[in-house]
């Protein structure tokens, strides 16, 4: 085999379509026959306190004699999570890690760029795949989304487009920051009265299975949650970062205020709008910024952000000297934590330096940079295949 007949070959979306469900099943079995269950273990039991009218966020909750870890979706989530709970173990992590895997794979195919492009952004993005399913954790799913939800818009799809970010919201919070993709599009009233409808219907829902009563408390104790993680929290952020390296701790809130104004400045540059470039720029910010300035961002949190270096490097000019940027980020950030790297030296240098937070920070700032560059220079150069989006 010739290297241009192996590189179509690795390059294949079929084979890589393969690889995921490979790693979903395998990891999923790998992971059962150790006991390593507890994220699945918790939406599971989710589910079940929901439609018993149990307070979702008591925590205290165990399975298999083993204690598990709080709760801490929404009420949706836990209806939505139905199809996998109803499952026996192992059949429900496979079901899930598949369902998380797959939508991944079609939201990266669904980006307006070349196939070719697609296939690496998937090849770059397989490690933190794996890390992600060996913990049963929704990221790849929040992943998923975002990018559906820019895709959607990219095709005028505004329900599917309000529709996926609004359901990221009832995942996790964070994926509000993708309201801003809004700014780029005519319709903007009917996107805002989607966004509505779909907030309240996805708020509802559970009345399904739940009172009305029984769904605001659930609702109450989901908010007091999500506040006592904010005050205690640091995560593997910018802010996780700065703490160990320059012996200070940073405030959260001035440190999540200022990067948000530095991601909203240039909207106002509207004239970029049209570009396409400058569209795929701000979704690949916006991904990275959920997890960099995110309080909560723990080590299966960074599919989301090394999906945004991935399809950074791919959309540029492939000069050598991004694309080792980009691999040496997404290298440092997969890598950190696995078993390649020696337990010594782990919990010597790269837990309390919080080394997996650098490059994507690092990587935002470059990628922040080439989008004032794009929005604020006299005349911006256009991608070769940009598209015109009318604005109103």
């Amino acid at each position: 085999m010739n290297a241009t007949a192996f590189t179509r070959f690795i390059l294949n979306q079929k084979l890589l379509f393969c690889v995921l469900i490979i790693v979903a099943v395998g990891i999923s079995m790998q992971q059962y026959n150790v006991r390593h269950i507890g994220n699945e273990a918790i939406f599971k039991i989710s589910f079940y306190n929901l439609i018993n009218h149990r307070d979702l966020y008591l925590g205290s909750e165990k399975f298999d004699g083993q204690a598990l870890d709080l709760f801490k979706y929404s009420p949706t989530f836990a209806l939505l999570y139905a199809p996998m709970a109803i499952l026996p173990m192992p059949e429900s992590m496979i079901a899930w890690n598949i369902l998380n895997v797959i939508l991944f794979f079609f939201a990266i195919k669904s980006l307006p760029f070349d196939g070719k492009k697609k296939s690496i952004v998937l090849w770059l993005c397989v490690l933190e795949i794996v890390t992600c399913v060996q913990n049963s954790q929704s990221n790849t799913l929040m992943a998923a989304l975002l990018i559906f939800s820019f895709a959607a818009m990219e095709k005028k799809n505004i329900l599917m487009a309000t529709l996926c970010i609004v359901l990221s919201i009832y995942i996790k919070l964070f994926g509000a920051v993708a309201l801003l993709l809004f700014f780029f599009y005519p319709n903007k009233p009917k996107f805002m009265a989607y966004t509505a409808m779909w907030f309240v219907v996805l708020f509802l829902l559970p009345l399904i299975a739940v009172p009305f009563n029984v769904l605001i408390s659930n609702y109450r104790e989901w908010g007091h949650i999500l506040k006592g993680d904010e005050s205690i929290s640091w995560g593997l952020s910018i802010m996780g970062v700065l703490k160990p390296w320059i012996g200070a701790v940073i405030s959260k809130p001035i440190m999540q205020t200022g990067a948000a104004i530095i991601l909203l400045i240039p909207l106002i540059s509207t004239k970029s709008y049209k570009n396409l470039q400058f569209r795929l720029l701000y979704l690949c910010s916006i991904l990275i910024w959920v997890v960099t300035f995110n309080h909560k961002a723990e080590s299966p949190s960074f599919i989301i952000a090394v999906a945004g270096m991935s399809i950074w490097m791919v959309t540029q000019e492939l000069k050598p000297i991004y694309i080792a940027l980009v691999v040496f980020a997404i290298a440092v950030t997969s890598l950190a934590h696995s078993d390649i790297i020696p337990r010594a030296f782990r919990d010597n240098y790269v837990d309390p330096y919080v080394i997996k937070g650098i490059p994507a920070f690092v990587l935002w700032v470059v990628i922040q940079t080439n989008i004032y560059l794009l929005a604020f220079k006299p005349h911006p150069l256009r991608m070769q295949d940009s598209t015109d989006v009318s604005q109103k």
